[in-house]
């Protein structure tokens, strides 16, 4: 939820996860199956995981660094898509991989539901992968 809640639209919101590679692919398959299962909707019901964002220009944004993210060579693994479950402004959870610390999706806070997963060699480089971002 630290990525999705609140549609990601928040300073604090984990738009990165830095991981080791050792762990990275069990990781992975753990992130996308907890966002697989994440419930669109009204963002003022308890049954609803992540809400709409703010408004359309915002929607438009978060599609375009989706754009920006598989144009720089990230792999997206899942979401990339406006959705309309209801009226508003709703965007899939959608994760990347393949994500390196100079593209743009890693340097730029998208203020979506948009999750960039990082691997790394060891702590040093995620330290470093870290400071770059």
């Amino acid at each position: 939820m630290g990525a999705f809640g609140t549609s990601g639209q928040r300073c604090t919101a984990a738009s990165r996860v830095i991981a080791h590679e050792k762990i990275f692919p069990e990781l992975s398959k753990k992130i996308i199956k907890r966002t697989k299962a994440l419930r669109l909707g009204n963002g003022l019901l308890e049954t609803t995981d992540v809400g709409p964002v703010i408004n359309n220009s915002q929607l438009e944004k978060i599609a375009g660094y989706v754009d920006i993210g598989k144009n720089e060579g990230a792999k997206l693994v899942l979401g990339g898509k406006i959705s309309k479950p209801l009226p508003g402004y709703f965007f899939e959870p959608s994760i990347f991989t393949d994500v390196t610390p100079d593209m743009r999706i890693a340097q730029e806070e998208i203020f979506g539901p948009v999750v960039s997963l990082i691997r790394a060699e060891n702590f040093d480089e995620a330290i470093k992968f870290r400071q770059l971002c």
